[in-house]
């Protein structure tokens, strides 16, 4: 038996059933429980959202915003170098300093964190764009790295409590020798210009005194002021004769540089000068010349070890300093402060 046709079958008008709205297709049916479930297309662009929410909260520029332009990033090199900072205190300064400049240009405001790991990057990244722009600034990053490097070491080694001692004592006589109370020897016609060399160059030239006593004698008769000169004169004749003949020419030591002329009229030539044969010179003295003298030998000592003291500490630094640039340079490491 042949079923009968269904009204709609033959060409009725659909009921109201027909018109209501169908269903979504299954592809969308699963996407809407993924929805529902919190895995789906919706969740995920609002995990998308709060990343970029949270982004822009660390990068310091409002959500959306675009990211650093290049004149941006040359605002950033130039307040680098402007301040070249080594402490959190120095990066809050940067971060003053490009803010108020950046209000004026019209860029966007951004804190102190994201501009110091944006320079960061920077100088740690090469750009291989070919665009000669890039490579300026990659350029000018890695001098201001170096520079603020350098600037730390120099930081490190004078803020060692030995270094801090080694330079208040340098000072501390410096001032001293400056100071009035310093005895300076009397001038005289006698006198032996006599060069202090050490490492083959001479570092001062100090008059000693080979006959001072000019001064004290003053009020004695011309016989004993010739007399006292004379044997002055042959003393030092005799000991600087066994000089040369102990040590041969060309000895080392302390030695004058030129020939100069006694009390007596003898001009003398090269010849290594003693303490000894100035000694024997000393011997003539009266006890204020004597004591004159002393402070003179006392004072050139002390301006010796003094520059000792400072090249040692000079050669130190520079040789810290060049460690820590073959250091960094080796390790292509980005600049930690």
């Amino acid at each position: 038996m042949v079923a009968p046709k269904r009204q709609s079958d033959k060409g009725a008008p659909e009921t109201s059933a027909k018109k209501q709205k169908q269903g979504p297709p299954t592809g969308s049916r699963i996407l809407a429980a993924l929805d529902d479930a919190g895995l789906g297309l919706k969740k995920q662009q609002e995990l998308e959202n709060e990343d970029d929410a949270e982004e822009a909260m660390v990068t310091g520029r409002p959500r959306g915003a675009k990211n650093y332009s290049h004149g941006e990033l040359e605002l950033l090199v130039a307040c680098m170098k402007e301040i070249a900072p080594i402490t959190s205190q120095d990066f809050a300064a940067v971060a003053e300093l490009y803010n108020r400049l950046a209000n004026e240009k019209g860029f966007t405001t951004r804190g102190a964190a994201p501009l110091r790991q944006r320079f960061e990057k920077l100088q740690k990244t090469k750009p291989d764009d070919g665009n000669p722009q890039n490579k300026k600034l990659y350029e000018a990053a890695k001098a201001i790295t170096l520079g603020v490097e350098t600037k730390a070491g120099m930081k490190t080694l004078l803020d060692g409590p030995t270094r801090a001692l080694h330079m208040e004592e340098a000072f501390r006589k410096i001032l001293q020798d400056d100071d009035s109370d310093r005895t300076e020897a009397p001038s005289s016609d006698t006198r032996i210009k006599h060069s202090i060399k050490k490492s083959d160059s001479e570092r001062s030239i100090i008059d000693l005194t080979a006959a001072s006593s000019e001064g004290d004698l003053s009020k004695a008769d011309d016989d004993t002021k010739a007399a006292v000169k004379k044997e002055a004169a042959e003393d030092v004749t005799a000991m600087v004769a066994k000089e040369k003949k102990e040590k041969g020419k060309g000895s080392g030591g302390n030695v004058v540089s030129k020939t100069y002329r006694h009390g007596d009229g003898k001009v003398m030539g090269k010849a290594a000068v003693t303490e000894t044969a100035l000694g024997a010179v000393a011997n003539h003295l009266s006890p204020e010349a004597q004591e004159k003298r002393e402070v003179s030998r006392i004072n050139l000592l002390r301006e010796s070890r003094l520059q000792d003291r400072q090249d040692r500490m000079l050669e130190e630094r520079e040789k810290e300093i060049s460690d820590l640039k073959k250091e960094n340079n080796t390790l292509r490491e980005p600049l930690r402060f």
